[in-house]
């Protein structure tokens, strides 16, 4: 399961983030996930809720998880789809050339805590 090194990532970052932004406390973790890596967002949410309390700046925060759609354009038929298992290949034409045209973030989008105010 890559959802746990993907977590720490997050958390890291997240962590980063929070202290060069002088934040005391991060209270949510907005996050975006394309379907192509195929992270089961129950697993990534146990695991950050694990991880999570080894940082006290995270202790409180909640991971919120935007899923996008796997969609794919053909450069045959020019056809825009969306896929739902991985099978890289144009379900109009059959053609492989394909161009992956969302579905591919991992990213964090925003973050919500609280500021140290007095620094």
């Amino acid at each position: 399961m890559h959802e746990a090194s993907i977590c720490q990532s997050i958390i890291e970052t997240s962590v980063n983030i929070g202290t060069e932004r002088k934040l005391i406390r991060i209270d949510k973790i907005y996050l975006m996930i394309g379907n192509i890596h195929h992270i089961v967002d129950e697993v990534l949410v146990n695991y950050f809720d694990i991880q999570k309390n080894q940082y006290p700046l995270m202790a409180g925060a909640e991971l919120i998880i935007e899923n996008k759609p796997l969609i794919i354009k053909c450069s045959m038929c020019g056809e825009q789809n969306e896929l739902t298992e991985p099978i890289f290949i144009c379900p109009s034409c059959y053609n492989r050339n394909i161009e992956v045209v969302q579905g591919n973030e991992l990213h964090i989008i925003k973050m919500e805590g609280e500021v140290n105010n007095e620094q």
